[in-house]
């Protein structure tokens, strides 16, 4: 039951939308942001708890290749990201349920 929970928070607390990107289509970055890189890729997350050293954030995740955003994931309380195998695997949490996300980044989808 609590996995079935936190799965359809997960689903309901994903959307795909361009907030976080300029006019020309770009990821923002922020005092707040941490970038990623991974291949071709610069992942950006925002809101982190620790200016100096995140561990959680809690705003979107911006996906960019060659300076042009392809990708924005609203998701809450990332842990952290790294290389998944659809390109990039995000590590979300609620309370005490955690969940690793693996990103389509092509399709801009996550599998649950």
């Amino acid at each position: 039951m609590r996995i079935r929970l936190f799965s359809l928070f997960a689903i309901a607390s994903l959307l795909v939308s361009c907030a976080h990107t300029d006019t020309n289509n770009q990821c923002v970055p922020a005092p707040e942001t941490s970038v990623f890189r991974f291949e071709d890729f610069a992942v950006y997350i925002y809101g982190g708890n620790d200016d100096s050293n995140p561990d959680i954030w809690e705003e979107p995740v911006c996906i960019e290749r060659k300076k042009r955003s392809i990708c924005k994931l609203d998701l809450s309380l990332i842990k952290g990201v790294g290389n998944g195998p659809g390109g990039l695997r995000v590590q979300v949490f609620s309370g005490s349920n955690e969940r690793v996300l693996d990103v389509d980044i092509e399709r801009c989808s996550v599998g649950i």
